[in-house]
């Protein structure tokens, strides 16, 4: 999925939950930020987040928080 972003071929990603993204805090972090610059956000639908807006990365840090435990 990271590829093809990075490629150009997604503009944007649906995901179900973090915990579906990943379970490492770092993980989430750096992908969210690897596609914000690329101007391509991931939609967490039990959340209700968006990646791109840099007001939601501490809640959606908190809850990556949670799903790692």
């Amino acid at each position: 999925m990271l590829k093809k972003a990075s490629k150009g071929e997604i503009d944007y990603i649906l995901v179900k939950s973090i915990s579906r993204l990943s379970r490492d805090i770092v993980d989430v972090l750096e992908i969210i930020r690897c596609l914000r610059e690329r101007g391509i956000n991931m939609h967490f639908e039990t959340e209700k987040l968006d990646s791109i807006k840099l007001e939601n990365e501490l809640e959606i840090t908190l809850r990556s928080m949670l799903a790692q435990e």
